[in-house]
């Protein structure tokens, strides 16, 4: 059984939804998947190869290529293996204190857990004669697995009993009752397990939970109010306990031992004060399964399915509120000063501010300890499993509440992304219900509290439902309340529901530092507010001149992509002068040199795209000279050396050519492009370096130089591209030193 893929036990949904995803397609084998620049998943068919442009649906983004050459950030999206493990995987008995986000497999909630806790009891009795065969089985292995598996019983059934609403016993006795009709001779002759017995594959186990839910314990729990009231019935009148003084007197007639009763009176029964059925969602959501809800009620039923997490959708402005606030506050902060948010906190001096920091800050931590399970598990956005093992405090690391693309900072990214997810899911469901198509779309930058579905459970969910139950009385019997559901779906539409936006990802706040932005995204920003042209020869010249050192470089380099990220998202006066924008406009004048400024002015803000690729370009020339590497980020399979064939190629084409421009493209296509993490899946090592780079500039709609055309040699492929760039630099370095 070590093999075996145990009931309930929980899987991969990253894989899940990949084969979901898959078996949509029309052609599955042929779905290649890719990545947005913001991380967004997208696929190509066919050949697997970008023919054509468009935008991300999720975030605007330009994905796709031409000719197989795929634009700036859009790479292939490589999933590892399914990572479903057989054996039992829950782990710690205490993960599971949070029922409410447990994944049910699309399982209603008691057949789910009432078969985990089966599994459960079989894996006890097991144990007893078999430990180690089923100490073998508990992953990871724990030190008594007895009490193990106690622990977990106690979880069923404590899980069990807030979703069928009952009291202990009567949960037990419901158990008990179940385990008698799979004992029964005939039950076993009607059912039979079409699947593999040892369970030997995740498709065989879910198929088995899926069959032992429908065919065996949802039809045993439509007659679970009779039976329980008869198995109660049955138990009281057993001489063995109906003599007992504190059974007559609870459960007893009262007329047989008060005299004084009115002998019909209706309230003068045991029953009449016996505790009631708590009202709860829970019970509720078990009455709607009952009633096959999920097809005739399904805007209540996916609300009660998921309301544990719709109710902390409402927290939604506050965290964007809050993610806002940080990146303006770090967005040019290139190290922290503190740690853990706590020190964050003391640092702030102002009172009213830290009070804002701290209300804001808890409710980010409270609303991510609820969900770290379900984002581990559901969300879209992949954490690492170290992220959402434990609840996150002010003692926990600071830069988990700065939205990033990577490390810590994913949680507060994916978080948002989460929220819009469940948010959305229930509008989709509402207009599905009626017919209707939600055109009302919000970004994260224009949310209020208005638009996300907001409520409070006691004072406005509870009060809905209650004002829906219908109560009756016979005499000798408790309360029963019967629930109008039809009445409870249409009114959680027309209260939470109806009118609210769907919420688009395009404008999740993100802290992004300079080295870390996609600059061929801003380039194309900063080009549709600023109309950009190319530096004269002349002036690349001069300004190569003005900056020898390799510090001055990295300044004015610096200085030059504070101002290109404002320019992306303000734009400007194409002819100011690039000194003047900085001085007057920003207000850096104070915090760049002098000598620097003065070389910047030679530049306009319709040059600051060239500037930038020439800065960049001599940066690295610089490094290169200082006997440091300016491409440790890029692949090893783009720095094959060259040998006497290329470097023969090479200079006899740069001894007759200059082609600047052309050397300038090749540094702006190797550090934006070459760099990324999943280049090599895109640019094949193999492939020639003039026929990636030509379709390159033609993107950009640049002159490609004839020289180039007709005369770069085809043999210079991309493996050689590191060590042709480093080639050719330091010939034409050695070349202007003779002159």
């Amino acid at each position: 059984m070590q093999a075996s893929f145990l009931p309930t036990m929980p899987e991969d949904m990253v894989a899940l939804a990949r084969q979901a995803l898959a078996r949509q397609a029309l052609t599955p084998m042929r779905l290649h998947w890719y990545t947005c620049p913001n991380g967004h998943p997208c696929t190509i068919g066919e050949c697997g190869q970008p023919m054509e442009t468009s935008k991300c649906v999720d975030c605007g983004a330009v994905i796709g290529g031409q000719n197989h050459a795929p634009v700036q950030g859009f790479q292939h999206l490589h999933f590892q293996e399914d990572q479903t493990q057989p054996g039992h995987i829950l782990g710690d008995p205490r993960n599971r204190d949070n029922p409410d986000m447990m994944d049910t497999k699309s399982l209603s909630s008691v057949p789910f857990t009432t078969l985990r806790m089966l599994t459960h009891m079989s894996m006890l009795l097991g144990f007893c004669q078999h430990p180690q065969a089923i100490s073998a089985i508990i992953k990871p292995p724990v030190a008594d697995p007895a009490a193990f598996l106690f622990e977990h019983l106690d979880k069923d059934l404590k899980h069990l009993i807030r979703s069928l609403g009952k009291g202990t016993d009567d949960t037990i006795c419901a158990v008990h009752l179940l385990i008698s009709s799979l004992l029964e001779p005939q039950q076993q002759q009607r059912w039979t397990v079409p699947y593999d017995n040892r369970l030997s594959t995740k498709q065989a186990r879910n198929d088995w939970d899926a069959e032992m839910s429908n065919a065996v314990i949802t039809p045993q729990l439509k007659n679970l109010e009779r039976r329980l009231k008869e198995v109660n019935n049955f138990i009281r009148s057993d001489s063995r306990i109906s003599a007992n003084p504190v059974m007559t007197l609870v459960f007893g007639d009262p007329k047989h031992f008060l005299a004084s009763l009115h002998p019909n009176s209706l309230i003068h029964c045991s029953a009449v004060w016996s505790c009631r059925q708590k009202v709860s969602l829970l019970n509720l959501k078990h009455i709607v399964e009952q009633n096959d809800g999920k097809d005739t009620l399904p805007v209540l039923w996916r609300f009660l399915n998921r309301e544990a997490e719709i109710r902390l959708v409402k927290h939604l402005p506050d965290i964007l509120t809050l993610q806002k606030n940080l990146v303006k506050k770090f967005q040019n902060t290139s190290e922290l000063t503190f740690d853990t948010i706590e020190e964050f906190l003391e640092k702030q001096k102002a009172g009213s501010l830290k009070a804002w920091y701290t209300k804001h800050i808890k409710t980010f931590l409270t609303t991510w300890n609820q969900l770290r399970v379900s984002l581990a598990t559901n969300g879209e956005i992949k954490i690492p499993a170290d992220f959402c093992q434990k609840d996150l405090d002010l003692n926990s690391d600071f830069k988990v509440l700065l939205p990033r693309r990577q490390g810590p900072g994913l949680c507060s990214t994916a978080l948002v992304s989460y929220l819009i997810a469940v948010h959305n899911d229930l509008i989709y469901c509402v207009d599905k219900h009626t017919g209707e198509e939600t055109s009302f779309k919000v970004s994260p930058a224009d949310l209020t509290e208005l638009h996300v579905i907001h409520y409070e459970l006691e004072r406005d969910v509870m009060p809905l439902v209650l004002s829906n139950t219908q109560y009756s009385i016979q005499k000798g019997q408790e309360t029963l309340h019967e629930y109008d559901l039809p009445k409870i779906q249409q009114q959680i539409i027309s209260r939470f529901l109806l009118g609210k936006p769907l919420l688009t990802l395009n404008g999740i706040p993100t802290l992004m530092n300079r080295h870390e932005r996609n600059y061929e995204i801003i380039f194309k920003d900063v080009k549709g507010k600023v109309k950009q042209e190319s530096l004269q020869n002349l002036t690349l010249a001069s300004i190569a001149g003005e900056l020898q050192s390799y510090s001055e470089v990295c300044e004015a380099l610096s200085t030059l992509e504070v101002a290109l990220g404002f320019l992306a998202m303000t734009g400007g006066d194409p002819h100011m002068q690039l000194s003047h924008y900085l001085e007057e406009v920003l207000q850096m004048g104070s915090q760049v040199a002098q000598h620097i400024l003065k070389t910047l002015s030679m530049c306009c803000l319709k040059h600051c795209v060239a500037l930038w690729q020439l800065l960049a370009s001599l940066k690295s020339e610089n490094m290169l000279r200082l006997k440091r590497d300016p491409f440790v980020g890029i692949s090893d399979d783009y720095k094959k050396a060259l040998g006497e064939d290329e470097h023969r190629l090479l200079t006899a084409f740069f001894s007759v050519c200059n082609a600047d421009t052309f050397l300038l493209e090749m540094h702006e296509f190797m550090v934006l492009v070459l760099k990324t993490p999943d280049a090599t899946d895109t640019y094949k090592p193999d492939w020639g370096l003039k026929e990636t780079l030509m379709p390159y500039m033609d993107r950009k709609d640049l002159d490609i130089p004839q020289d180039v055309e007709e005369l770069f040699p085809e043999q210079i492929c991309l493996c050689h591209y590191v060590e042709a760039w480093k080639f050719i630099v330091t010939f034409k370095q050695e070349r202007a030193q003779r002159q």
